[in-house]
């Protein structure tokens, strides 16, 4: 097998945002847990949490409101840390956007938003309406969103490891509308 090069990453993590944000943590011994301010009762643990990630900074475009997710603002943020996206940019158009594969790897998928749907299911017509998109409730939210954001139609690969492992695969994007 041929050896496959690297050329770009990013990294959004609870250290901070970007490879630097890492490497300082990891330089100075600083670990990312923090007390628990997740959940609204009490729940006495400490937990890694992205500082910012619910802001306006992060908060999705029109186009991809349909996957608003705590999940997919991790990515969008992964995405635009970096510099990542130009990265991007640059192999679809030295390969197009049919030949960039993209494997992506989640733990939780958009879970929340399931969880949020479920919550809703008391009274169904006051569901938002971001949270009835069929595409969002799918292990494979990530990779289709995250292949949407990117404008990439070439294979698309999520592994999902929560609970059990799913392995779902598509071959172009698919959306609810």
């Amino acid at each position: 097998m041929r050896p496959l090069a690297i050329t770009a990453y990013s990294v959004v993590c609870a250290t901070g945002y970007g490879k630097s944000a890492l490497l300082g943590a990891l330089q100075d011994r600083r670990g990312p847990l923090i007390p628990n301010d997740f959940t609204a009762e009490a729940l006495p643990t400490w937990i890694g949490r992205v500082p910012g990630l619910e802001g306006e900074q992060w908060q999705l475009p029109a186009e991809l409101a349909p996957w608003e997710s705590r999940n997919n603002r991790l990515a969008w943020a992964g995405l635009h840390t970096d510099d990542f996206t130009t990265a991007v940019a640059g192999a679809r158009r030295r390969y197009g956007a049919r030949r960039v594969a993209l494997v992506m790897g989640t733990s939780t998928a958009a879970i929340d938003a399931t969880e949020a749907f479920y919550r809703h299911q008391v009274d169904p017509p006051r569901t938002p309406p971001h949270l009835r998109q069929s595409e969002l409730h799918t292990p494979h939210s990530l990779g289709h969103f995250v292949q949407s954001a990117l404008g990439l139609e070439g294979p698309c690969f999520t592994i999902a490891t929560a609970c059990s492992s799913i392995r779902t695969v598509s071959s172009k994007v698919t959306r609810s509308q």
